[in-house]
This record gives structure tokens, sequence and C-alpha cells, in this order.
């Protein structure tokens, strides 16, 4: 679905994007290193429900409304699917995949029942059409967690990686992944609106994905995962404005995998190309020290047979 774009409109979609793929980036890089993409897809389909809610109930579509009513659905579909994992024997994509259907499930009845205007913005993506408070939200959000997440770089780094090791240097590691759930929903949320419940993963896990094939520091990963998401966004929302009546959020979603597949092939440390040269390099390397361990011996075995042939 895509909407007309004037100057303002434009200006507004490169801001957002820009934000979004900044702030996506940067969550993105510890959803990929906790393994959680599949969580972040449960997250953007049970908040669904209550974007539902929130627009129903906010005539005049109040941001802080709506994003109030998701965050309280992703919260119900997150205990949801704790409780399922803690007191039955279904493995977590299973539960997964069940806690996501069924609240996707709801929210789409919900559609049919209230029909609040704006929904169609959450399901399919409308960059252009983030107002003035949608973007003042958004910039608070992204300078929130620009601020919050380097400052708590290395204690969500240890918890990310070792979540038993952090909890023997007494860290609260059970407050700092709800506090992390929390922030990933909200951000969740306002990037349904410009991409859609659908392709909001992509923009939270492509660019770290990407990054990852650049280098193994973590910082490093998230600062090009940063990068990659802001320009994928900006990319989309720039061929979009071109014309055409090509969507802007798919669009977005196509660049930033436009992106992962240039890192797949060319990025430092793990690319398709770096490692072929890597690996030739090897191959010639271990063919040179052979030939000369060859020589070596060879040489040794002609001195040897010269000193035998003076002694007799």
């Amino acid at each position: 679905m895509t909407v007309a774009f004037t100057v303002a409109a434009v200006s507004s979609a490169v801001i957002a994007a820009l934000l979004l793929g900044v702030v996506c980036g940067l969550l993105g890089t510890f959803v990929v290193v906790r393994r959680m993409a599949l969580t972040g897809d449960m997250i953007s389909h049970a908040v669904l429900p209550g974007i539902v809610a929130g627009l129903a109930w906010s005539t005049t579509r109040n941001p802080l409304v709506v994003l109030g009513c998701a965050v309280a659905a992703g919260v119900i579909g997150t205990l949801t699917l704790t409780a399922i994992l803690q007191h039955t024997k279904l493995k977590a994509d299973a539960a997964l995949a069940l806690v996501l259907s069924v609240f996707f499930a709801f929210g789409i009845a919900m559609i049919s029942r209230l029909q609040p205007a704006g929904v169609q913005a959450f399901l399919y993506g409308q960059v252009a059409a983030i107002d003035r408070n949608d973007l003042i939200l958004l910039t608070a959000v992204t300078l929130f967690t620009g601020i919050l997440l380097p400052l708590l770089f290395r204690v969500m780094g240890i918890v990310s990686f070792d979540p038993a090791f952090s909890r023997l240097m007494g860290l609260p590691v059970k407050w700092i992944e709800i506090g992390f759930f929390l922030l990933l929903t909200i951000v969740i949320v306002i990037a349904m609106q410009a991409v859609g419940v659908v392709l909001v993963t992509a923009m939270l896990v492509t660019p770290a994905a990407a990054a990852k094939f650049c280098t193994a520091s973590l910082p490093k990963t998230a600062l090009l995962s940063c990068v990659f998401g802001a320009l994928g966004g900006v990319t989309g929302v720039t061929i979009s404005a071109q014309g055409g009546g090509l969507p802007t959020g798919p669009l977005m979603a196509l660049s930033v995998t436009g992106l992962f597949l240039a890192a797949a092939l060319f990025g430092k440390r793990s690319g398709w190309v770096p490692t072929l040269l890597r690996r030739k390099h090897e191959r010639t390397r271990i063919v040179g020290e052979d030939m000369l361990k060859r020589l070596w011996q060879r040489e040794e075995m002609m001195g040897r047979n010269s000193a035998v042939g003076r002694a007799t």
C-alpha cells in the first residue's frame, strides 16, 4: 500500500527511515547475538491486538495510547510464551508459532469487528504517513536507545553471551532482560508503521546479520548494523519517492537485503570472496612451504651422499 509523497512527506519519511534504521540496527545486534529473531517476529504479531485496541480507543490516533496498548499486548504475549515453555513440553519453536498465530488471528478478528482508522499502516507499512507526533516519539526512542545501550554495552554483551556467568557476577539479569524486551517491543511497534507487521523482523535482523560478515567485534557489529539499517531505510524511501507505485516498506526490506548480500559476498570477516582468497592464499603458502621442505630434504640427502662418498 502506498501513500502519495510530497516534499514534506519525503523529508519526514527520510528522517523516520534514518532513525528507524539506526535504532533497529542497534537493537538488532543483540537480537541476533541472543538468537531471538523468531521472538522478535512473535512480538510483532502479538502486539497487533493492542494496536487495534489503541486505534479504536483513541479517535485522535494518539501515538502514546497506541504504543501503550501495543506494549501491553506484547507483554501478555511474552508472558504467555514463557508460561507455555515452563508448564508444557512444547519446544520453543512450536510455542513461538502458537503464540504468534493466536495473537495475530485475534488481532485480525478485532480489525474486522472494530475497523479502526489507520490500522492498514501497521499491517503493510506507510512510512510516508508518519506524522509529527510519530516522528517525535521515534526520535525520543532512538535517542534513549542510542544513549542507554552504549552505556550498558559491556553488561548487555556479558548477559547475551553468558547469562549464568552474569548471575554469578551479581548482575540483575532478569531485570535487564525485562527492560530489553520492553524496549524491543516499543521499537517493533514503531517500526511496524514504516514497514508493516510481516517485514519488521527484516529491519531488526538483516542489518546485524550483514554486519557479522564484516567483523567479529560486538561494538563494531553494532556500529555497522546501525549504518546498514540507516542506509537501507533511506535507500528504500528514496526509491519509493521516485514514483512507480512501489511501496516503501518492502523497498526498505529489499534494500537492507541487498546490503546483506553484498556483505555476504565481500565482508572482510567471513564474506565469500575474502574467504575464498584467504583459502587460496593459504593453499599457496602450504604448497610453497612443502616445496621448500622437499628442497631442503633433497639438499640434506645430497649432502649425506657426498659425505659417504668422501668417507669411502
